[in-house]
């Protein structure tokens, strides 16, 4: 049986950040889809690089209290991959 794609949501959102004098633009984007029996939700923006498994590796295990909502997402999910790709933070979860 092929397998079945379809987007349920793709949104982009154009946030303009303004510290001082410095004005910065930044797009963000999300797209949720279903695919083989599971949720995507792709997170894209062109902000800082920031890989969510450095910061959950950081910090010791047995503290519970750190980190916990990187934490709640990498228990909930089958996969989650982080690219850099042309300066833009992709941030592909499987649920």
């Amino acid at each position: 049986m092929p397998a079945r794609y379809c987007t349920l949501i793709f949104v982009t959102i154009f946030i303009t950040v303004q510290i001082g004098t410095a004005q910065r633009f930044y797009v963000c984007e999300r797209q949720v889809a279903h695919k083989d029996n599971s949720l995507i939700l792709r997170i894209k923006d062109d902000c800082v690089p920031f890989n969510p498994a450095e910061r959950r590796d950081i910090v010791n295990p047995e503290d519970i209290s750190k980190n916990t909502s990187i934490r709640m997402i990498y228990s909930m999910a089958e996969r989650v991959q982080y690219q850099n790709i042309l300066g833009l933070n992709v941030l592909t979860i499987r649920v």
